[in-house]
């Protein structure tokens, strides 16, 4: 029925339904009660038509959350805090908020569903002798921690609320009553069991995972000390772990220096929160170290026995615990300290160490004509503190006796003698250098060979990160999975006429001039940036991030030219030995006529992580 709106006792008690602003809220269900915030599971319609609900138009529930407490309680200093961190985007939208004058809190009690627990044990007497507290002067707080309610609510938010009432009769039956004056409501939606933070902790996650979530909660922690608040415990069941992290319930934040006075202590919380001592920021580090430590172990801390023993022995997160759940509160580390210790440890965990398998073969073939090997090829591996970097070269030469010998190798060691920049994290600057490369083994070729010339085909990785570049008919593939890709473009004649739509790709594989080249280094002076082709022919990319167990394939063209893509995806599949695949693969081009030089480089990315 629809009520008066002249002081009405509103009733909470399930299947209660009301209407603030133009949202419609039912009970559903009494979670529990902390301190003086009682907590209730409710189901939201937003109303934004009125003609809608006169028509009875569907319209979709959503889950929420309604908290009741007292005007001077948890809530008021939540509203605090949020306006204090107004900007920060961990902290859930609020609905609605509003002061009601009469509220009666009529629930079964054995109804209550508990999800709030306060099943922890603590016996404050067994820390008092060990925990060292320093008084702190609040002076020093800035303006907004120290907000009171009126200041942080408006005109606006002091609302009646209208619709569907249901007033306390005389003989109304209620198994817990609790009627009292000025009540604080807050509203907001509720994130499903399966999205909460209390779900995301009973499963198992990388630990890189864990320090990432612990870093985030650190950060907005800290941000709150700046203000003047601590965050002393946490209701993970009222944390939403999805796409972001958002806090739905901040009841449990204190200023620092107060106390806590309800004596309620849940599972994440230091242990002097039960002493009645003064909050202090080592309680919010404290809460971090507990959900470090849940998350790496999918079980709680056992402070009652060798804590520390059965931390996982992984360097930064190790001390980071340890530091964090000391039972003395001066032996913590401060919020600070810990923020930038998880950002390292986040940095240097989540480093994938990546190695490189390589293996080689190189042979004159057997053709009664060519008695020298024009082909050269060479790898050069660096490592720093931060990274692994990898440089390989393959050059088919070409004019005959020695002239085609000496510009293949005049090439490779170009590149292999070509100094390193220092940003080559950026993937321009790695595009440029290589350019730059094949550009100086140009003029060198041209330089000191006077009726030479080489193709030239480099694969640059940065970690995990490829870049190529590339000038003439040899081949760079990539087999991943089974699945072979060239990487790199043939610049001939038989190539531009397949491009060109004038054969067939049947054609092109027995084509009389399929050895023809359009493109090599030694032929111009100058060469033009478009002249070597990079991975950004393939698009805007100019890299291309490397997986696990990846081959890279560098091979002239007396190799492909007798063994197919298909097959070479299917030897190095078939084969874990890299140096036997190689193997496998140059036997095959010997039985059948090894008529060319013959030159096959495979690399082999092994990326890992030690945790």
């Amino acid at each position: 029925m629809l009520s008066s709106l002249t002081d009405p006792i509103l009733i909470i008690q399930s299947g209660t339904c009301f209407q603030v602003n133009n949202f419609r809220v039912t009970i559903k269900a009494h979670l529990g009660k902390f301190a003086d915030v009682d907590y209730f599971r409710v189901s939201i319609q937003q109303i934004d038509d009125e003609k809608l609900l006169a028509n009875n138009a569907q319209i979709i529930d959503k889950l929420g959350l309604l908290r009741i407490g007292n005007s001077d309680g948890g809530l008021s200093r939540e509203l605090q805090v949020r306006h204090a961190l107004a900007d920060s985007k961990m902290l859930s939208q609020l609905l609605f908020v509003g002061l009601e004058k009469q509220v009666d809190l009529s629930f079964d009690s054995a109804a209550v569903q508990n999800i709030i627990s306060t099943d922890k044990v603590v016996n404050s007497e067994l820390f008092r002798e060990e925990i060292l507290t320093i008084p702190v002067d609040n002076s020093s707080l800035t303006t907004k921690s120290k907000s009171n309610l009126a200041e942080v609510l408006s005109d606006e938010d002091y609302l009646e609320f209208s619709g569907d009432y249901e007033y306390l009769e005389e003989d109304s039956p209620a198994e817990t009553t609790n009627l009292n004056t000025q009540k604080l409501l807050l509203l907001s939606y509720l994130p499903q069991t399966e999205q909460t933070l209390d779900t995301w902790l009973q499963k198992k996650h990388p630990p890189q995972v864990a320090i990432m979530l612990a870093s985030q909660i650190c950060q907005l922690f800290h941000d709150a000390y700046e203000y003047g608040w601590c965050f002393c415990q946490i209701m993970p069941q009222f944390i939403q772990i999805n796409n972001e992290i958002k806090f739905y319930d901040l009841t449990n934040v204190h200023l620092l220096g107060g106390q806590v006075e309800s004596g309620m202590v849940t599972e994440y919380c230091a242990p002097e929160v039960a002493c009645n001592c003064h909050v202090s920021e080592e309680m919010s580090t404290y809460v971090v170290g507990i959900l470090l430590y849940q998350a790496i172990h999918q079980s709680l801390p056992n402070t009652r026995h060798d804590l520390y023993s059965s931390i996982q022995l992984i360097p930064g997160i190790y001390q980071i615990i340890n530091l964090c759940l000391q039972p003395i509160t001066q032996d913590r580390i401060g919020l600070n300290q810990l923020r930038k210790a998880l950002i390292e440890s986040q940095n240097t965990i989540s480093k994938y160490k990546v190695q490189w398998d390589i293996a080689s073969y190189s042979t004159i073939g057997l053709s009664l004509h060519r008695l020298q090997n024009e082909d050269c090829y060479g790898v050069q591996q660096y490592s720093t503190k931060d990274e692994s970097i990898l440089v390989g070269a393959l050059a088919d030469g070409m004019g005959g006796m020695a002239e085609g010998e000496v510009a293949s190798k005049l090439a490779v060691n170009t590149v292999l003698s070509m100094p390193l920049i220092t940003n080559l994290q950026d993937e321009k600057s790695r595009e440029n250098w290589l350019i730059s490369v094949v550009e100086k083994a140009n003029a060198n070729v041209i330089e000191k060979v006077r009726r030479g010339g080489t193709t030239l085909s480099v694969v640059l990785a940065i970690e995990n990160q490829l870049a190529i570049a590339h000038v003439g008919d040899s081949r760079i593939f990539l087999i991943r999975n089974g699945m072979i890709c060239q990487l790199s473009e043939d610049h001939s004649l038989v190539a531009s006429l397949l491009a060109n739509g004038e054969i067939t790709y049947q054609d092109s594989q027995d084509h009389p001039q399929r050895n023809v080249i359009t493109k090599c280094l030694g032929a111009k002076k100058t060469i033009e940036r478009e002249y070597v082709q990079t991975l950004s022919s393939f698009g805007t990319d100019l890299s291309l991030a490397l997986k696990n167990r990846d081959i890279l394939l560098l091979c002239s063209d007396g190799v492909w030219d007798l063994v197919p893509p298909a097959e070479l995806a299917e030897i190095f599949t078939e084969h874990q030995n890299l140096k036997l695949a190689v193997n496998n693969t140059i036997n095959r081009i010997l039985t059948r006529g090894a008529s060319d030089n013959s030159t096959l480089v495979a690399l082999k990315c092994c990326i890992s992580n030690q945790f």
